[in-house]
C-alpha cells in the first residue's frame, strides 16, 4: 500500500548544447540552447532569441483595441535579433560590457544580450 503513495522524481539530463523549450512567462513556447547548467541551483543558462517591445520603450500609447478586450492579457513582443544601435534609437540604456575571456556583449533591462541573443537563466521546472 505504501507504494501507492511513493512518488518517484524523474532525473532530467541537461547538456550543454541541448534544445528546449521554455513553459512560462514572456518566453514561453520558444525554444533555446542550453549554454550552462549550475546543479546546486537547479538552474540552466539558455541562449534565445529575445522579445523587445519597442512600442513600450517609444513611450507610445496602446492601440485603443486592446483595451476594450474583456480579459486583458499582455501580448508578446515579437521575436527579434538584438541591435544595440536600434535600442538605443528607440530611447532604451544599453550598455557594451566585456567578460572574463574578453568577449564583447551587451547589457539592457538587467539582461545580457551575446551576439543578437538573449543569455538568461530559467529554473529546470520552467524547461520542457
Amino acid at each position: 500500500m505504501t507504494s501507492v503513495l511513493r512518488s518517484e522524481r524523474r532525473k532530467v539530463v541537461i547538456d550543454q548544447g541541448m534544445w528546449v523549450r521554455v513553459k512560462r512567462g514572456t518566453y514561453a513556447g520558444d525554444i533555446g540552447q542550453v549554454v550552462g547548467h549550475d546543479e546546486g541551483r537547479n538552474e540552466v543558462a539558455i541562449r534565445l532569441i529575445p522579445r523587445i517591445d519597442f512600442v513600450r520603450l517609444r513611450g507610445e500609447p496602446p492601440k485603443a483595441e486592446e483595451e476594450d478586450k474583456k480579459r486583458k492579457r499582455k501580448a508578446r513582443p515579437p521575436k527579434h535579433f538584438f541591435n544595440p544601435q536600434e535600442v538605443g534609437q528607440a530611447g532604451g540604456d544599453v550598455r557594451p560590457e566585456r567578460n572574463v575571456r574578453n568577449e564583447r556583449y551587451y547589457m539592457f533591462e538587467s539582461a545580457k544580450y551575446v551576439n543578437g541573443y538573449l543569455e538568461k537563466t530559467f529554473s529546470i521546472r520552467n524547461l520542457q
